[in-house]
């Protein structure tokens, strides 16, 4: 018995030895598997952070931009109250995004228009005040604002949107979105793991949450309050000053939770533990979401249950340890036994260690595959539960609103008939008598959605049919039988006769066609309370009800059909006297007043006319406004198609006044070539007048067909009024034209009212063009440079040239004011000309020290580029400089090549073969199209600093990137303009922007600090 007491000792040590070391790799095992799992619900708790806040600022975004198109729309900004009522009602119902949509006047806060509720006058709303002090876009904090219901408040989102006209604030366009929409968009979210979502405004409040009554409550996580709405003893809200009292109080709130809240909104996201109040231990992932316009940033947090997150993870630890258990429990028998018998049942312990492996790992196996498909199972019922209660909500949603709109559409139908019939009926009113009777008949038949009907009227004792429709027209000119139908009981009552169901009458007529009717209407038609006709109308398909509205608006009818007649009656007695006096009068008017060409009046009549409305009256001056009207460049089109041409176009101008202004009570004459004025007595307000200004505007700028070719024709509109711009025809009529010059001025195809400032800013436009006229030939003018710098490399890679006038009278003048006048007066042709040879000799110089490998660039204007000697010029100030081609770059602007796309394109390439490089200048803020960008034959685009403003730090994904990313693709050499900090600088320098000017890397310089600044930049390479 030695040999087996030794056997069994081992094997005792053995099995401490294995147990000692089961449990480390257990331990050990369960504490890798935790920092995974703790590391993984991290991670997929961020992404899950970050899907929600896209989704949300997604829907914000949308939100923002859907009001800040409607901010800018034209009926918004320029439209009346009405219109404006109309529009935000038409938006509202196309977007359904929005709870409400109000528009508040500036700066007395009225509010001109306002989708649900009464429209009021508040000035004192905190958003109002806001925006007055800082006009820009931006999203609001929640609060509570009133809803269909005041005793309900509603928590709601605010988009605050500034409303410019002329420049200047005009109103605040405020759309509401209930918090409501964004609780349900995060809730699609929702998992069954127990994770839930928090998202809190720039305030701290929360808008979402799993527990609908925080964000009804305003819970603040930041301050660890929450705020209600105050109610007095019955329950009842207060409100004080059109606003809802609040009151506050302090809320607990775990502290890991308050502190995640205000990382996040400090712009900060991670990951925390906190233990909650029951002293449950809870994972929170934080996050800032990022909003549009100029609002601060918002909050999200991510809360799951640490327990039932690792739940599956210690079940899984424990099943585990519990088969390993067995298992080294099972071998350990087998251990003892096989120490008993060890040469008896080694190959049966191997075999049945084998067998109990494989059976435990298929268990295992088994077991995991069944768990994940039952939460499989369980996340797509509630998914398919979720989208079944939203489709049931949304289909009774969308039967009621069917309801709603069937009976709104019904009453609507009623009065467009009744106002279509009432127009038909003052239309007519000049056609002859049996044209407009038979016209008015037509009218009700439509009004009361009748086929068959007749008029008719007391003749020689008895009642005749003159007009009728439909079945009628077989009884025209016969009399109405006084014991039938229901014309005994009108001639009894003179009051109006309806029978809903005919067929049931007991005086029914019963020969066709009134024995088929089955509703029949007969309206007396009265004059000084004496029966003088009646109006029939009937139906013979179906039964037609007609409420008492409808019949009473039949009988106002008839009345108006009584006044119509009468009315014409007398205007055919009143017509031919009035005839012969007409023809004559006209006939004179013609001669002395009326324009040969066009048939409007002439500048004799509309100079009487003005003298006459200009005329005190009575102690009293009379009120109005002129429009003078410019057609814009018929020149061109006189000397290229011939004056019939012209011709054509003035007296199509002239029809296209007329027509439009034919219901202003305008007077309309042409003044002498392509120049017409419209007097408009009377008119005076600045809303109604942009209205029509914007109105001409757009019927002038016309496509016209000459010989083979259309062109386009537009014209420009001065606008003054009076007594306040002139009390005299000179003075006013000088005034319109000096603000049609500013139209003019400002791009022709559009209008300007007179100012007291155009007349100054004529004034010094016409010194600074003398003195400019002089600048070049008294040395007045300079070029400076503005170096350029690879990012590549750091290397100073060339210079921009830019010109500057120093002026003895006017100062130091700046480009912005005297460039545009230099090409008002083409002084720019010969300006351009010194410029590009004072900056060839400047790359003499380079060249002559040893730089000859810089380029210079000089701006062309668009007048240089259509003058039909450019090319001449380049190629002339490079040969008397003694330079190469190469080192001379010439910037194009799009709108200058967009001017003459053709010309534009042919003459480029012309520079182009000189051997110059050529740079497309002021990239992004024209409009040119990729095709046309493909069509241009240049190697260089240069970004607007407008663009480059945008970039606030590197991680920002703004427009800028893209712009460089497309220029690469086309091959095309990137230069940033207007850098002027660190952050831009090392943004263009990430996405591979090759060259930056700008204040950051030097201001323009002199010619010889220019060139010290290169040499001190080769020798040394420092930024």
């Amino acid at each position: 018995m030695p040999q087996p007491q030794k056997s069994m000792h081992f094997s005792l040590r053995i099995i401490v030895l294995g147990l000692l070391a089961f449990l480390l790799f257990n331990s050990a095992n369960y504490y890798y598997l935790s920092t995974s799992s703790y590391q993984h619900l991290s991670e997929e708790n961020k992404i899950y952070s970050e899907t929600v806040a896209l989704s949300v600022a997604s829907f914000l975004e949308m939100a923002f931009r859907l009001g800040s198109e409607m901010s800018q729309d034209v009926e918004i900004q320029n439209s009346s109250p009405q219109k404006q009522q109309s529009y935000l009602l038409d938006r509202f119902s196309q977007q359904g995004l929005f709870e409400n949509l109000i528009l508040q006047r500036v700066p007395d806060g009225a509010q001109t228009a306002r989708v649900r509720g009464l429209a009021a006058t508040h000035p004192d709303r905190w958003w109002f005040q806001q925006m007055l002090r800082d006009p820009q876009p931006f999203i609001s904090p929640s609060f509570y604002a009133f809803s269909s219901d005041q005793q309900s408040p509603a928590t709601v989102i605010g988009l605050f949107f500034p409303i410019f006209h002329d420049d200047a604030l005009s109103a605040v366009l405020a759309a509401l979105i209930r918090v409501d929409g964004l609780q349900e968009r995060v809730g699609q979210f929702y998992r069954s793991d127990g994770r839930y979502v928090y998202v809190l405004d720039q305030e701290g409040t929360v808008v979402v949450h799993p527990d609908s009554q925080q964000t009804k409550e305003h819970y603040n996580y930041k301050l660890a309050q929450k705020t209600l709405v105050a109610r007095n003893a019955e329950g009842h809200v207060l409100v004080e000053n059109d606003n809802y009292q609040l009151t506050s109080s302090g809320i607990s709130l775990p502290a890991g939770l308050q502190e995640a809240a205000k990382s996040a909104l400090n712009g900060a996201q991670g990951t925390v533990e906190y233990k909650a109040g029951d002293g449950e231990t809870f994972f929170c992932t934080y996050a800032p979401i990022r909003l549009p316009g100029y609002s601060a940033s918002w909050a999200i947090l991510t809360v799951q249950d640490k327990n039932l997150a690792l739940a599956p993870l210690r079940n899984t630890a424990l099943t585990h340890g519990l088969l390993s258990f067995l298992i080294f429990a099972g071998l350990s028998v087998l251990l003892l036994r096989q120490s008993r018998a060890i040469d008896l049942g080694t190959q049966q312990l191997r075999q049945t260690n084998s067998v109990l492996q494989e059976e435990v790992s298929e268990r295992v196996r088994a077991e995991v595959d069944l768990t994940a498909a039952n939460e499989e199972l369980v996340a797509m019922n509630e998914e398919l539960l979720a989208v079944t209660d939203e489709l049931h909500r949304n289909n009774d949603q969308l039967h009621s609103e069917i309801r709603s709109r069937e009976e709104k559409e019904a009453q609507l139908r009623l009065r467009e008939r009744q106002h279509q019939a009432m127009v038909q009926l003052l239309a007519d009113n000049t056609a002859a008598l049996d044209a407009q009777l038979q016209s008015m008949l037509d009218s009700a038949l439509q009004l009361a959605d009748a086929q068959d009907g007749h008029i008719a009227f007391w003749e020689e004792k008895s009642m005749h049919v003159r007009y009728a429709s439909g079945s009628h027209t077989a009884y025209l000119g016969r009399a109405l039988l006084e014991n039938e139908g229901l014309f005994p009981q009108l001639l009894a009552t003179r009051k109006l006769q309806y029978v809903e169901d005919y067929q049931a009458f007991s005086n029914r007529i019963n020969r066709p066609p009134w024995n088929q009717l089955r509703t029949a209407i007969m309206v007396p038609l009265t004059s000084h309370e004496q029966l003088i006709g009646c109006l029939t109308l009937t139906w013979q398909d179906a039964i037609r009800p007609l409420a008492l509205d409808e019949r009473n608006m039949l009988q106002q009818y008839a009345d108006l059909v009584v006044l119509a007649l009468q009315g014409a009656q007398l205007q055919e007695s009143l017509q031919a006297e009035l005839t012969q006096r007409k023809e004559l009068h006209e006939e004179i008017s013609r001669i002395a007043f009326q324009d040969a060409l066009t048939g409007l009046q002439n500048r004799a009549s509309l100079m009487a006319r003005l003298e006459e409305e200009l005329r005190p009256q009575q102690n009293a001056l009379r009120s109005g406004s002129i429009f003078f009207v410019d057609l814009d460049d018929l020149k061109s089109i006189n000397d290229n198609f011939g004056h019939f041409a012209g011709d054509t176009i003035i007296i199509a101008s002239g029809q296209k006044l007329s027509e439009t202004l034919a219901h202003y009570n305008a007077f309309i004459a042409r003044l002498g070539g392509d120049e017409f004025i419209a007097l408009l007595p009377g008119c005076v307000d600045p809303t109604e007048l942009s209205r029509l200004a914007d109105l001409l505007v757009q019927t002038l700028c016309h496509d016209y067909l000459l010989a083979t070719t259309t062109v386009r024709v537009s014209g420009s509109i001065g606008i003054a009024s009076y007594p306040r711009d002139g009390a005299s025809v000179e003075e006013l009529i000088k005034k319109a034209d000096n603000a049609m010059y500013a139209a003019k001025a400002a791009g022709r195809n559009c209008w300007r009212f007179f100012e007291d400032d155009m007349l100054r800013e004529a004034q010094e436009k016409l010194l600074l063009t003398n003195s400019l006229r002089r600048a070049l030939e008294n040395d007045e003018l300079a070029l400076v440079f503005q170096p350029q710098l690879s990012l590549a490399d750091n290397r100073l890679a060339g210079f921009e040239a830019l010109l500057r006038w120093q002026s003895p009278t006017h100062g130091n003048v700046s480009p912005a004011r005297f460039i545009p006048l230099a090409e008002q007066s083409q002084l720019i042709i010969p300006i351009g000309a010194w410029v590009l040879q004072q900056a060839c000799l400047f790359l003499q110089t380079l060249a002559i020290a040893g730089y000859g490998h810089i380029r210079v660039a000089v701006n062309l204007s668009s007048k240089q580029l259509a003058d039909g000697q450019i090319v001449a010029t380049v190629r002339d100030a490079l040969t008397e400089a003694g330079i190469a081609p190469q080192q001379l770059e010439l910037e194009i602007t799009e709108s200058a090549l967009l001017t003459a796309l053709d010309e534009s394109c042919s003459k480029l390439q012309q520079l182009k073969n000189l051997g110059v490089s050529l740079a497309l200048d002021d990239f992004g803020t024209g409009y040119s199209s990729i095709t046309h960008l493909r069509l241009f034959p240049v190697e260089i685009l240069k970004i607007d600093k407008s663009f480059i403003d945008t970039i606030i730090t590197q991680e920002d994904d703004s427009l800028v990137n893209s712009l460089i990313h497309f220029a690469q693709s086309l091959k095309l050499q990137v230069v940033a303009e207007g850098v002027e900090t660190q952050e831009q600088l090392e943004y263009l320098r990430h996405y591979g922007c090759d060259l930056i000017q700008g204040y950051y890397f030097s201001r323009p310089l002199p010619a010889d600090e220019a060139l010290l600044l290169l040499k001190k930049h080769v020798e040394n390479r420092i930024i």
